[in-house]
């Protein structure tokens, strides 16, 4: 069966999305002969077909949520501000 559908068919075993799931590129000929969802399940239980970890956040958001919640802008306009105000102007006179 092509590894796309084993993928679909794997991640509603698991209740988990297509992403997070991981095959062992070792048995991947074992992978191709899957037909149906108890055939998926045997291959989970010899830990062939893993739920990868959830992703978490990255330093960078992190840093973003960080500022956000001490009251500090963040993003693009921060570049344009000038002590005088937020409008981007200089007061040369």
């Amino acid at each position: 069966m092509d590894l796309d559908k084993v993928r679909r068919i794997a991640a509603s075993v698991l209740k988990t999305g297509q992403r997070r799931i991981w095959f062992n590129p070792e048995e991947s000929d074992k992978i191709g002969e899957v037909m149906t969802k108890e055939d998926v399940r045997g291959l989970v239980k010899e830990g062939v077909i893993r739920k990868r970890k959830p992703q978490g956040q990255s330093k960078a958001r992190a840093r973003r949520k960080e500022c956000s919640e001490e009251g500090l802008e963040t993003g693009a306009l921060e570049e344009f501000q000038t002590k005088s105000g937020k409008s981007g102007e200089s007061h040369a006179e």
